[in-house]
């Protein structure tokens, strides 16, 4: 027996000739609703689950595949057993620390975990725990504001202690720096200092970091992995250089490392690379867990010298799933495991590098040593004239042709005064296998191959070519003539 919702149609004559862009709906949900949802309010009486369930998936069904998605550094494969303890740990509000003490306890596990992996003073020895400071932070915004807020409050101290005005802080760092850090700056009322990038630099260095830093300086942010290539700043030459900055001028410049990449990489296959509190400027750290602590996403760990203070996030409520994943990976991994992964990611990027390089396409722009990224750019072609020109295509339009095979390879540019600079990245994570790896060469040559035997107009060049010739649009018979025939009209 039919109810009358399933008797009547969803689709009506208002589908043919009306807008229906405020309305969700679904062909298979026809079966179950008599109208069409309102997609921006809330309907009157809802919709039965597994409809409810089946219009959000039409929603995402084209969403790209997260394992093809080279553009993000975030997890996406955890094993099924902590999928499940993350799945029981939904309804868990972490802040809630009466309640659920054990959220608490193992938050404070992971933090001793991290202290210990980056040489925290306060967790010294092989057997004492200690009682580092740290939390579990909701995102990289929140993480790196109480890093940075930190710098700002001890600065403060320092000055009022002396009399001396904190009117005019600032903040020196590197512009390939997260957009967090602007935030930062831009929030809590704090001067932002740059070194910009430059054509083969893209990364700021001691030496240029250091006119920038004078007696109203909260602290230097160090980038341990940068997003555009990957590459690790020298901490150890930034912490040298602000020892003799303090020494000469008796200020107390610290250095936060953004080491939301390359806080999981460095200890495990660079672990004589000093970048941790190994150095005597080096306050705080953050580490995104979600990247390559191996954590779907929502956790961050961030660990703090010369505090007491126990509640020291800018969030109340968050949930403890993601907290309860890193743990397990921690458990589950422990220092051998998580240094196999990376060694494996190690020889999957210097595949991925050596096959792109011998494409004869591509220059490399990311370094040997940093996170497992390959970052790169197409090269110039010499003309029939002899001398180098660009492509008729660009970055842009190959990631574009890539799409098309499914994969996301993000094109972008360089960080501000570099921008001339197009690159492509493509991360390695742990589900990128070998076999991938050799199939996106395969279709990044299929790609180059296309592009190099069809006309591509960008905007710009279709806007150029439009004013020269005076036209109103550019179709195939612009280019009729007896000895040219356009291959794909655009």
């Amino acid at each position: 027996m039919l109810t009358r919702d399933e008797r009547s149609p969803t689709y009506g004559q208002e589908h043919v000739e009306g807008n229906v862009s405020d309305f969700i709906e679904s062909t298979f949900a026809s079966r179950y609703v008599a109208e069409p949802l309102p997609r921006y309010q809330l309907s009157e009486y809802g919709v039965p689950a597994h409809v409810c369930y089946q219009l959000i998936k039409d929603v995402r069904a084209l969403d790209a595949t997260p394992k093809l998605n080279l553009a993000s550094f975030v997890t996406t494969w955890m094993e099924p057993e902590a999928r499940d303890l993350m799945q029981d740990a939904l309804d868990v509000n972490y802040v809630d620390t009466d309640e659920y003490p054990s959220s608490t306890e193992i938050q404070n596990r992971c933090v001793s975990i991290l202290a210990k992996l980056y040489h925290a003073p306060s967790v010294a020895g092989e057997e004492g725990r200690g009682d580092p400071v740290g939390t579990a932070t909701v995102g990289s915004s929140e993480a790196i504001m109480l890093g940075a807020l930190a710098l700002k409050k001890a600065w403060q101290t320092r000055r009022k202690a002396k009399g001396l005005d904190t009117s005019r802080p600032n903040l020196v760092m590197g512009r390939e720096t997260h957009v967090c850090w602007e935030k930062f700056c831009r929030y809590f009322d704090v001067e932002e200092r740059y070194v910009y990038a430059e054509e083969g630099r893209y990364c700021a260095t001691a030496e240029l970091l250091e006119p920038l830093i004078d007696e109203n300086t909260i602290g230097v942010a160090a980038v341990l992995g940068t997003t555009f290539t990957g590459e690790f700043e020298d901490v150890q030459a930034i912490d040298a250089m602000v020892d003799r900055v303090n020494a000469k001028n008796g200020w107390g410049v610290k250095i936060h490392v953004d080491a939301a990449s390359g806080g999981f990489i460095a200890p495990f296959i660079y672990p004589d690379l000093e970048w941790d509190f190994r150095l005597s400027n080096v306050a705080s750290i953050n580490v995104s867990g979600h990247k390559y602590g191996l954590v779907y996403p929502g956790v961050f760990m961030e660990n703090y010298l010369g505090s007491t203070e126990r509640s020291i996030t800018l969030n109340f409520s968050k949930g403890a799933s993601q907290i309860i994943g890193q743990y397990y990976q921690f458990l589950r991994l422990g220092f051998g495991g998580y240094r196999k992964i990376f060694l494996n990611l190690e020889v999957v990027r210097k595949r991925l590098r050596r096959a792109i390089q011998l494409t004869e396409h591509f220059e490399i722009l990311s370094p040997e040593v940093g996170v497992p990224v390959v970052a790169f750019r197409l090269t110039t072609l010499t003309g029939s004239d002899g001398k180098p020109h660009h492509r008729m295509y660009d970055e842009f339009d190959l990631a574009d042709r890539l799409r098309m095979r499914g994969w996301v390879l993000p094109a972008y540019t360089m960080c501000p005064n570099a921008e001339n600079i197009k690159l492509m990245r493509i991360t390695i994570r742990e589900d990128m296998s070998v076999q991938m790896a050799d199939q996106l060469i395969i279709d990044l040559k299929n790609a180059i191959r296309w592009l190099d035997t069809h006309f591509i107009f960008t905007a710009e060049m279709a806007e150029r070519m439009q004013k020269k010739l005076s036209l109103e649009r550019l179709d195939s018979s612009t280019f009729n003539s007896d000895d040219f025939t356009v291959v794909r009209p655009c």
